[in-house]
């Protein structure tokens, strides 16, 4: 994505939904009007589509389990890590 107005909308609207501020639709929705505005929703159903419902439910499914591993990683606690370093 070579569209950095995008790539700050899309770091704001991830960073509201790891914090529960918005869920998955309202997050696609206003990557979706964001892409439109831009010029670069396709309209497509392809992952190369910016705007496709696939690829848009793959960043946000990315993003969902990225934040679940560092939760679980943060709530170790320091013998579990002794332990089980790796």
């Amino acid at each position: 994505m070579a569209s950095a107005d995008y790539l700050q909308t899309l770091q704001r609207v991830l960073a509201a939904y790891a914090e529960g501020e918005l869920n998955a639709a309202e997050a696609r929705e206003r990557l979706r009007a964001k892409l439109q505005a831009l010029g670069l929703d396709g309209g497509s159903h392809a992952l190369t589509d910016p705007g496709s419902l696939r690829r848009l439910n793959l960043i946000l499914r990315t993003q969902r389990q990225m934040a679940a591993s560092a939760a679980r990683l943060e709530a170790r606690d320091s013998d579990e890590l002794a332990d089980w370093p790796a």
